[in-house]
């Protein structure tokens, strides 16, 4: 188990902070709507958003509660979410560099934590769900949506290759069950889970995160070894690939 992947989450994203503030993909309106309305939060609520990248779910949630405690590790991310505040002219929002590993707050202080595409970073899952657990109040919800792999071995190891190739600073992706699996053994209850499908779109996916050229060839190598079946899953050409989220709401 990692001790700490803070280097590569700094090399990673803070040389393409800029790309995650302008990405379709995190500022989905779509996908930012049926958030809030799966959450439902109301006007007394203090939020927690980790992993708050350039901002987009902090911004989305301020308008609909008290206050935003928004976090992340990468300093230049950070610079970029405050930019994004100051555009929407928002006052609610309290950014802070912080480690979902070890946070920073006293016990049963948040009514919501909201985690969108950051899991698949954290170096010990374990941990940082026991520390969302123990800052929410009772009956306090978590809300996740993250990149997933489907609930099987081929995938899982196929998959999550990929993404390394393509991203160093991630650690893993969970399946829906196996997310099922950690919520619950850190106490929580989950009351909806479910796995969308999606399509990465290239050359953006491979460009938001510089990926080198030899390590686009070797991905596409990988995905043309790929079973049968896994791609009719994981369709692919040289204009997307398949991928699989995974949408989750837990309380406490």
């Amino acid at each position: 188990m990692k001790m700490d992947n803070k280097e590569d989450l700094t090399k990673s994203f803070g040389e393409n902070a800029h790309s995650y503030k302008i990405s379709n993909v995190f500022s989905d309106k779509e996908d930012l709507d049926r958030m809030i309305n799966i959450v439902g939060p109301s006007e007394s609520d203090i939020a927690l958003d980790i992993a708050t990248g350039a901002g987009h779910t902090a911004v989305k949630l301020s308008k609909r509660v008290k206050e935003v405690v928004a976090i992340d590790v990468v300093e230049n991310m950070l610079n970029q979410a405050k930019l994004l505040i100051k555009e929407n002219k928002i006052e609610n929002i309290n950014l802070m560099n912080m480690d979902v590993h070890s946070l920073g707050f006293k016990d049963d202080y948040f009514d919501i934590a909201t985690c969108r595409f950051a899991p698949h970073h954290f170096y010990n899952i374990e941990v940082a769900i026991k520390e969302v657990y123990r800052v929410l109040k009772k009956g306090g919800k978590l809300y996740i949506l993250d990149c997933s792999v489907l609930n099987l071995e081929e995938a899982k190891a196929t998959i999550n290759n990929i993404e390394k190739l393509r991203d160093p600073s991630h650690v893993n992706s969970y399946s829906l069950e196996e997310w099922q699996d950690i919520l619950k053994n850190g106490g929580f209850k989950v009351l909806y889970a479910k796995n969308l499908k999606r399509q990465y779109i290239l050359p953006d996916w491979f460009d938001r995160m510089n990926t080198p050229a030899k390590n686009r060839d070797k991905i596409f190598n990988i995905l043309r070894g790929m079973s049968e079946n896994l791609k009719r899953l994981y369709s692919f050409d040289e204009r997307y690939i398949t991928t699989y989220y995974v949408e989750l709401l837990a309380v406490k």
